[in-house]
């Protein structure tokens, strides 16, 4: 056999077509109605302590919203009052994309 004829068929048993997935196709089950959003959202499930601590930080947030946040009064006045802009940094809003080591969240 010559050498581009063994090339050819080294190209031909390593084919893309005869390699398995190891995951089921997103966009395949998509078009059939179905989404597994593990295959797009693969982030890790967090503790129950990590949960806790985020369920009692939100319902913290929640309560400083309703209470503070007036958001008719800003859309009136086009302009975020600085106190609400103080109590969203209290809480460390500003600084949620930061990881802890920079005393991000």
């Amino acid at each position: 056999m010559s050498t581009a004829t063994q090339s050819a068929e080294d190209v031909k048993t390593t084919s893309p077509k005869k390699q398995k997935q190891s995951l089921p196709s997103f966009m395949k089950a998509a078009f059939s109605g179905r989404i597994d959003h593990k295959l797009i959202f693969p982030f890790p499930e967090p503790s129950s302590e990590e949960l806790q601590e985020m369920d009692s930080f939100l319902q913290e947030f929640d309560k400083f919203c309703k209470q503070k946040i007036n958001a008719m009064q800003i859309d009136e006045d086009s302009k975020i009052p600085q106190e609400i802009l103080d109590g969203l940094a209290e809480f460390g809003i500003f600084s949620l994309t930061a990881p802890e080591e920079y005393d991000g969240l």
